[in-house]
């Protein structure tokens, strides 16, 4: 709505109460009136004239005042109109200027009002009713003012509104044409598709399903105005080509199933009569119709046989790929079998589906063991075998299934967990680093559950379980760790950013969880690469000797900045070192003395002293051992120590007392306490062999002697000869040091209460 003028309202005036003085006639006066009279007349002629030429100067004055200035004479008079003609002449001016500024703003809200409609497509009586209501308001606002001119701005303001709705009307209507057309288009296009699908379905009454469609549109058609002549012309065209429609999806589920000629025959049998399979045809239709047919079933009998030899082709190509060792996708595999079958050609689906299921059972290998692998290859294998005729698909599925089974191999020996996963895609084990396994030790010291450790559902947990269990019956030790993770320790144990205690713990921590096995995942990440840190590990985690540790690690930091000082004679440490290494395997040797070799370093370094007999070295070199030292340097467990005349690696636990003891009862060996010193660590209780055959008699048994296997706590039972005894299964007889002296100690007589 515009803005509204203010209704001027006129307002009474209000005169004061005036009294009148009692009449009294003076004759004297009157005649002295008379005279005044005459001269009065006089006068009044000549101010009369004045006046009337001062109001036309007031009404010139009053209209220019009014155009110049409408706002401030309209407010000025609005109440009044004027009380004089310049304020009368001022006020009426201003009502026509007004009038005048309002009809400008109404014509231009019109008009846009107009453009609004065109651009939205609105209601034309919703377009009558908002130039109605600009008309209305405008014309109110100046007739406010002056009823008179708001009456003539009405009437002008109609003819506008008048014009801009017979405008927009005629593109209204005109576009609701249109749209109507455009609409029984449409709906045409629409039922003409419906009959198409409706004549290709295979529906039991498909004439009186017709019937129903087009009597719907027909009515629909009738109420959108559609004249009832084009109507039925469309009506007719709709049903033919229905008819059409169903012809073809007769043909085509027939064709389909091998029987295209048997429905050509009867379609032309039809074309006279038009009672079965060509009702509702007219002659055109016929005629594209049997083309149609005719064309397909000739092209078919060609396209088969073109099919075959592309598909037979295309297996060959896919044969070498197969013979390559590579595996084809299953979609390119799906797609030679199913146009093999199109062909018919016996050749070609033989070719194919064998090729099909070939390649099957050689990818079903990468979801099973490597013994179940094994094993499949091995059944494949015979089956293909048994009529002493190998064909060239079964030659290329079975160098298929070698070289997956080969992976499998290659993967068993090198990244367990990565076979697993990918045998597992579903359910791929979780990944652990150094600082799970790390807050896992630290857990524990501080209180927390033991029992986490092992607890079902935990990586650590998961990991062994499942990597012991597919390891397990195999040939194969299992890798408990990845690749990938053994990379991440090697960066953790060598960032300089990281404690020695949260790297010792990363190491207890896996003690913890993998608990026996933990000898193993220390082994795969060393690698066989010599680690230091990973011997140093693992000797803390056995022995407790932290200090150890923590030479070796800041050895390792600060490798670069570390001076060499001088040690002792270059003879004696040699000599030190073969005494205590000759029980160990020469890897772990090598190992063992790198890794005491930075800690001898790093407490020189630290300001330690050595004297001639090597003292510190020696100290030194049987901690990288696992031995253990009182605080006045005295050797107490653990480490290298002589044991029936040989050199042996004690456990961290066994105490040099216990060593002696264990070499001083010896000679108390019996087959009853080789049984107990067996069984107590769980192995076979049967009687070692003498050279395969013979059982120990009890002097053998008297005079055994003991040789190293290069592992803690254990050695070869070997006889005065130094002839190895061997188990059942022709395997060296291995005792543990721990269960003989606990057995041997049974049988000596303790006599210190007596002495």
């Amino acid at each position: 709505m515009a803005e509204r003028y203010p209704t001027y309202q006129r307002s009474a005036k209000l005169n004061a109460n005036i009294v009148t003085p009692p009449n009294v006639d003076n004759a004297a006066l009157r005649q002295a009136a008379k005279g005044y009279q005459q001269i009065g007349q006089a006068a009044d002629r000549v101010v009369n004239f004045a006046l009337k030429r001062g109001e036309e100067q007031a009404i010139s004055r009053g209209k220019a005042q009014g155009a110049l200035d409408s706002s401030a004479a309209i407010e000025a008079y609005k109440s009044t109109g004027g009380e004089n003609s310049y304020e009368r002449s001022a006020y009426a001016a201003a009502v026509g200027v007004s009038s005048a500024q309002v009809e400008t703003k109404a014509r231009a809200e019109m008009a846009t009002a107009l453009f609004d409609w065109k651009k939205s497509k609105g209601d034309p009586d919703e377009l009558q009713q908002r130039l109605a209501s600009i008309r209305d308001g405008y014309a109110e606002a100046i007739g406010d003012l002056d009823p008179v001119t708001g009456a003539s701005l009405r009437n002008k303001l109609q003819g506008v509104s008048n014009a801009a709705f017979v405008d927009y009307s005629g593109d209204y209507l005109k576009q609701q044409n249109e749209q109507l057309n455009a609409d029984r288009l449409s709906t045409l296009n629409s039922v003409t598709e419906q009959m198409d699908i409706l004549g290709r379905a295979n529906v039991r009454d498909i004439d009186g399903e017709l019937d129903l469609v087009l009597g719907a549109y027909k009515e629909t058609a009738l109420a959108s105005g559609q004249a009832p002549d084009a109507l039925e012309l469309d009506i007719q065209k709709l049903r033919r080509g229905a008819n059409i429609a169903r012809v073809r999806g007769s043909f085509e589920r027939e064709f389909a199933d091998g029987q295209g000629a048997e429905f050509l025959q009867r379609f032309d049998d039809d074309v006279g009569k038009r009672k079965g399979v060509a009702r509702g045809l007219n002659e055109a239709s016929i005629k594209t119709l049997r083309s149609e047919i005719t064309a397909k079933i000739r092209g078919e009998a060609a396209g088969r046989k073109n099919v075959a030899t592309q598909v037979k082709g295309d297996a060959r190509a896919l044969l070498r790929v197969v013979g390559n060792g590579d595996t084809p996708g299953r979609e390119a595999v799906a797609s030679v079998v199913a146009r093999a079958r199109q062909s018919e050609d016996p050749d070609a689906i033989r070719l194919a589906t064998q090729l099909q299921a070939g390649i099957e059972a050689a990818t079903s290998i990468d979801t099973m063991s490597i013994s179940a692998a094994e094993a499949y290859l091995a059944e494949i294998t015979s089956a293909y075998n048994a009529d002493d005729d190998i064909n060239e698909v079964e030659s290329a599925i079975l160098q298929l299934m070698e070289k997956r089974v080969s992976s499998k191999r290659t993967a068993m020996g090198t990244d367990q967990v990565e076979l697993f996963n990918r045998q597992n895609p579903k359910n791929p084990l979780p990944g652990i680093n150094p600082q799970m396994s790390a807050g896992l030790a630290l857990f524990m010291s501080t209180g927390g559950d033991a029992n986490l450790a092992t607890a079902p559902g935990t990586p650590l947990y998961e990991r062994k379980q499942k990597i012991g269990a597919m390891a397990s019956g195999s040939e194969y030790d299992p890798l408990y760790l990845s690749r990938s993770e053994i990379k991440q320790f090697d960066a953790f144990f060598q960032d300089p950013n990281v404690s020695a205690e949260e790297k010792l713990a990363s190491v207890v921590g896996l003690r913890r969880a993998f608990g026996d096995d933990a000898y193993t995942v220390l082994n795969q990440l060393d690698a066989g690469q010599g680690k230091t840190w990973v011997h140093a590990a693992a000797v803390a985690e056995k022995s407790g000797n932290t200090a150890f540790f923590d030479d070796v690690i800041t050895a390792l930091m600060v490798r670069d900045e570390l001076k060499v000082p001088a040690v002792v004679d270059r003879g004696v440490a040699a000599e030190i070192s073969r005494e205590l290494t000759s029980a160990f395997n020469p890897g772990d040797q090598a190992q063992a003395v790198s890794t005491a070799k930075l800690a001898y370093t790093a407490r020189l370094n630290a300001g330690a002293t050595e004297d001639t007999e090597g003292t510190l070295w020696r100290k030194t070199l049987q901690e990288s051992f696992g031995a253990t030292f009182d605080d006045r340097g005295d050797h107490i467990s653990g480490g290298v120590s002589e044991i029936g005349g040989a050199p042996m690696i004690l456990s961290p636990h066994m105490t040099l007392a216990e060593a002696d003891a264990l070499d001083d009862n010896l000679s108390g060996l019996t087959r009853e306490k080789l049984v107990e010193i067996r069984r107590a660590i769980g192995q076979s209780t049967a009687l070692p062999l003498i050279g395969g055959r013979n059982l120990p008699t009890e002097r053998d048994l008297r005079n055994a002697q003991l040789k190293p296997t290069g592992r803690a706590d254990e050695a070869f039972l070997v006889n005065e000869d130094g002839k190895g005894y061997i188990d059942a299964d022709g395997n060296p007889y291995v005792i543990s040091l721990g269960a003989a002296h606990d057995a041997l100690s049974q049988t000596v007589i303790n006599l210190g209460g007596v002495l």
